[in-house]
């Protein structure tokens, strides 16, 4: 299947985007809680299927959008999108 046809039912829920995520960075609970301000009691939730929302996952999104490889990782739609909206602007505008 290729990444234009993946649908969300496709992806790999998010307790295991989150184990992936952990495991490509090596970063514990505590340490994203910190880095995204959050309870770590919050993370843990994540682990156990609670979806984040609102900051929580705008913090989320920022942090592992700054690791390689991560966005690929944790939200591997929204990063296709983001490739895709920018091969269009490079394509319309240049680099």
């Amino acid at each position: 299947m290729t990444s234009e046809n993946m649908l969300a039912q496709d992806q790999p829920d998010f307790p295991t985007r989150m184990r992936s995520f952990k495991k490509l960075t090596g970063i514990s609970n505590a340490e994203i809680a910190r880095q995204i301000d959050a309870p770590v009691e919050l993370i843990r939730d994540w682990q156990k299927g609670r979806m984040p929302r609102g900051l929580a996952l705008l913090r989320l999104m920022v942090l592992v959008s700054k690791i390689p490889d991560g966005m690929d990782t944790m939200f591997p739609l929204l990063a296709e999108d983001i490739r895709r909206l920018d091969e269009k602007r490079e394509k319309l505008f240049g680099s």
